[in-house]
C-alpha cells in the first residue's frame, strides 16, 4: 500500500504536466476504436439572387484510414475518393459527386498514423431548400467506416425575405483573422467546446435589426446528474454587414476568414450574425441556440451537440473505470468509489478527477482523460496469455501511472530475462523480470 500511495503521488504530479512524448512501440489499441474516422462539414452562404446558396462541403480523416501503396524506395501513394449525395425535402437527389484526391507521403509511419490527416474542401451551389446530405468513402482500408449522413435545415425565411441559415461553429487560431472549423460530422468535439465562436449567414435590413440569443441545454436528468446544471447563455448578437465566410485549403489545412461581398440590396443585406463564446461550460450533450430578432419577435431555433467521440473506452463502462482507478485510490476511496448505480459511479468519477485538473475553469478533464488512455493502451499492448486484461499486468500498472518509458532496455541476470524501463523524468527505472514466456513481473525498482 505504501508503494501503491507513492506511485500515486507522483501519477497526479506527471497527469498535471504536458502530455509525454508517445513512443513509436507499435499500439494494437489501434485497432479499437470507438469514434468513426470520417468526417464532413457543411458551410452555406446566401448568393446576391437569395434563391440559391453556396455550399462547402469539408472532409477530413486520418491516414490510417487510407489504402497507401509502395511506390518508390520513399513514397507512398493513396487514393482518397468519397461520394456524396444531397437530396431535397421532396427525397430528390438534386446533386451527387464524386471527389478524388491523391495524397503522398514520405514517412513510413505516417501511412498508419491516427494523428496525420488529410483535410480537403469541395465547392457547389443548390436552390434554397432543406438537404439531407449523404457522404461515403469508396476505397477505405476497413468496414468500421460507415456512411456520414447530416441534415441540413439551411433556411429559414423571415419577414420581409429575410433569412437566417444554420450556424458555423468555429475555434480561434493563433492567427486572430482566422477560425478553423472542427470537421467532425456537424458536432463540436467536448474538448474543444470552452472557447467558440458562431457565424450566422444572414440576409436582412442591418440598419433596422438588432439580434439576441440564447443557449441551453436540451432536457437530459443523467447527463445533468453527472454533469451538473447548466446555466443558459444569452445576450447581443454582433451584425457584421457585407461579410462571408471564406473558406480555403491552406497546405492541408482549412482556414475560415471573414471577406467583404459587393452587394446591396434596397431591402436587405447579406452578412453575419457573430457570438462569441469564452470559458463557456459545455459538456457532453444537446443544446438549443435560439435566435430572436427583436424588433419583430421573430425566432429561429437551432439544435447543436457537444459530444465527446474520442472518450477512452475504458471510461464508457463506470464499472471497468473504477476498477481501473485502484492504482491511486486506498481502499475506502475505491469501496466508496463502487457504491450506487452506473449513473453515481460515473457522477463520483467526474468529482474525483476535478481535484487533479489542470485547467478546473472548464469541464473537459485532461488528467483524467490521458490516465483512462493510458489505461485503454495497457488493455490492449500487456495482455498475457494468463491475463487478458494488460491494465491489470505489472507493466500496465506502472504504464498507467508513468506513461511510456523514455527508454527499454532488455539484460538477463542469473538466467533470468529481464525488460528495463527506464524514466530519466523520475530519475528511476523499473525492472520486470520476464517469469514465464509473455508474462513479465516487475521485481526491483532503481533509482538512476
Amino acid at each position: 500500500m505504501d508503494l501503491k500511495r507513492f506511485l500515486a503521488i507522483l501519477a497526479f504530479f506527471l497527469l498535471a504536466a504536458k502530455a509525454f512524448p508517445q513512443s513509436s512501440m507499435s499500439d494494437r489499441s489501434n485497432y479499437f476504436n470507438s469514434e468513426n474516422n470520417f468526417n464532413i462539414e457543411i458551410f452555406q452562404t446566401p448568393n446576391e439572387s437569395l434563391d440559391s446558396l453556396s455550399f462547402i462541403f469539408l472532409y477530413r480523416l486520418p491516414y490510417s484510414e487510407l489504402v497507401f501503396e509502395k511506390k518508390s524506395e520513399n513514397k507512398y501513394l493513396a487514393i482518397l475518393a468519397i461520394e456524396a449525395t444531397f437530396k431535397d425535402s421532396d427525397n430528390i437527389t438534386r446533386k451527387r459527386f464524386i471527389t478524388s484526391d491523391s495524397i503522398f507521403t514520405d514517412n513510413f509511419e505516417e501511412t498508419t498514423a491516427k494523428n496525420v490527416y488529410f483535410v480537403n474542401l469541395h465547392k457547389l451551389t443548390l436552390a434554397m431548400n432543406n438537404y439531407h446530405i449523404t457522404a461515403k468513402m469508396l476505397k477505405a482500408k476497413t468496414q468500421k467506416l460507415n456512411a456520414v449522413e447530416i441534415d441540413v435545415k439551411n433556411y429559414a425565411l423571415l419577414a420581409n425575405q429575410q433569412l437566417l441559415l444554420e450556424p458555423v461553429f468555429v475555434k480561434a487560431t493563433e492567427n486572430k483573422d482566422k477560425y478553423a472549423p472542427f470537421i467532425a460530422n456537424n458536432f463540436i468535439p467536448f474538448a474543444h467546446a470552452e472557447s467558440l465562436k458562431i457565424f450566422i449567414p444572414a440576409s436582412f435590413d442591418m440598419k433596422n435589426s438588432t439580434f439576441e440569443f440564447i443557449i441551453s441545454h436540451k432536457n437530459d436528468n443523467d447527463k445533468k446528474e453527472i454533469w451538473g446544471e447548466f446555466q443558459n447563455i444569452s445576450g447581443a448578437c454582433k451584425l457584421l454587414k457585407n461579410k462571408y465566410l471564406h473558406v480555403l485549403n491552406s497546405g492541408n489545412n482549412i482556414e475560415i476568414e471573414l471577406k467583404d461581398i459587393e452587394y446591396q440590396n434596397k431591402n436587405n443585406d447579406i452578412g453575419l450574425l457573430e457570438i462569441s463564446l469564452n470559458a463557456t461550460k459545455f459538456t457532453p450533450g444537446f443544446y438549443e441556440l435560439k435566435i430572436k430578432n427583436v424588433r419583430t419577435n421573430e425566432e429561429k431555433t437551432s439544435t447543436f451537440e457537444v459530444r465527446w467521440d474520442d472518450v477512452p473506452l475504458s471510461l464508457i463502462n463506470s464499472n471497468y473505470a473504477v476498477d481501473k482507478m485502484l492504482y491511486i485510490l486506498t481502499d475506502d476511496e475505491l469501496s466508496n468509489m463502487k457504491k450506487g448505480n452506473q449513473t453515481e459511479k460515473y457522477k463520483k468519477i467526474i468529482e474525483y478527477w476535478k481535484k487533479q485538473d489542470p485547467t478546473p475553469k472548464t469541464p473537459y478533464n485532461e488528467a483524467m482523460t490521458e490516465y483512462f488512455r493510458r489505461v485503454d493502451h495497457a488493455f490492449f499492448n500487456f495482455q498475457t496469455i494468463t491475463e487478458k486484461d494488460g491494465a491489470k499486468t505489472d507493466r500496465g500498472m506502472i504504464y498507467i501511472l508513468y506513461g511510456m518509458p523514455d527508454a527499454i532496455e532488455s539484460s538477463i541476470v542469473d538466467k533470468t530475462r529481464q525488460e528495463i524501463w527506464i524514466y530519466k523524468r523520475l530519475s528511476q527505472s523499473y525492472i520486470f523480470d520476464i517469469v514465464s514466456v509473455g508474462n513479465y513481473k516487475l521485481s526491483t525498482i532503481k533509482d538512476l
